[in-house]
């Protein structure tokens, strides 16, 4: 019947069932270069899941050159620089720019109104967030009930920042080099929200790609929402 221990082998075999083969020359040796083995394989191993975690945060939020919140989770922070390599407007933009903003979302004023701003801020202030991008219903549930009416009339808050970025994928010739598409970044971010990415850091991330280095190209009207049009 088998004990379990192994019984001790020819002259020179030190019990480890090698049978004097190896390394086991004395238990001493052969202790030490099991405590060597097992502390390279558990180096390998960090090494792997460090590989790993780094490669499936790259691609978390990979779109094109984009990846900004793969960077800000990555363990080595200056992998990649986003701002380097792809940039949209400002929510200060959109803001100041709500006819552009309309027109990205596929608004069109009615030929027997006169009035274009009211029309516009009806349509504003009836399209949620979370109508255009799904995933955000998941991430932030709150502000994808908000409409971009409501955005663009409270500057500096999360709903802004929220439209910024879905208007920026939406208006790739006002954005050439934003990188995203509306179903990319509907997809990333649920993506890094199931790799437990809070909703704080995705929305920093996206937030650090507004630039409106090229605004004055944009042939944008400059037109504000007024927030006492119901």
């Amino acid at each position: 019947m088998d004990s379990g221990v192994v019984a001790p082998g020819p002259k020179g075999d030190c019990g480890c069932g090698c049978n004097g083969q190896g390394d086991c020359a004395n238990e001493k040796t052969h202790a030490k270069k099991g405590l060597d083995r097992n502390r390279r394989s558990l180096l390998v191993g960090a090494g792997t899941v460090a590989f790993v975690s780094t490669l499936v945060n790259r691609r978390a939020f990979a779109a094109g050159a984009c990846d900004p919140v793969s960077t800000a989770m990555s363990m080595n922070a200056s992998v990649s620089d986003p701002k380097s390599s792809c940039t949209g407007l400002s929510a200060t933009f959109w803001q100041n720019h709500v006819g552009c903003a309309g027109a990205a979302l596929g608004f069109t004023p009615s030929w027997l109104s006169n009035d274009y701003t009211r029309e516009l801020t009806i349509f504003l202030k009836s399209s949620t967030l979370g109508s255009r991008l799904t995933n955000l219903h998941t991430i932030d549930p709150q502000c994808a009930t908000q409409s971009f009416g409501h955005a663009f009339t409270n500057p500096g808050s999360d709903a802004s920042h929220w439209a910024c970025a879905i208007l920026n994928a939406m208006s790739p010739t006002l954005n050439r080099s934003y990188g995203y598409t509306l179903m990319g970044l509907n997809d990333a971010i649920n993506n890094a929200y199931k790799q437990n990415v809070p909703c704080s850091m995705i929305l920093a991330a996206l937030i650090t790609l507004e630039s409106d280095a090229g605004s004055a190209s944009t042939g944008c009207a400059n037109l504000t929402l007024s927030s006492t049009v119901s």
